[in-house]
């Protein structure tokens, strides 16, 4: 049942961003269904959720930009130079 929970969860979250017209990144979504499930299942939360793991993919998810444009920054003015 917990997969359907995650599928419904995700689904009505892309529905309401889209519909919104709001930028939202897919992986995003599901990962934030997957603890939001995680953390309302009957288990407890310490036991459901890992929050070393969900700390490294949220600052992925922060360094993934910044890396990214300093690397667009680098290439445009080594192609402009």
């Amino acid at each position: 049942m917990g997969i359907r929970v995650v599928e419904l969860s995700y689904s009505l979250a892309s529905l309401i961003a889209s519909a919104q017209g709001w930028p939202v990144s897919t992986t995003q979504l599901a990962v934030g269904a997957i603890v939001g499930v995680g953390l309302v299942s009957g288990t407890g939360a310490a036991g459901a959720v890992n929050f070393k793991l969900l700390g490294k993919i949220f600052f992925s998810w922060v360094l993934t930009p910044a890396i990214t444009g300093g690397l667009s920054a680098l290439l445009f003015l080594a192609m402009h130079h």
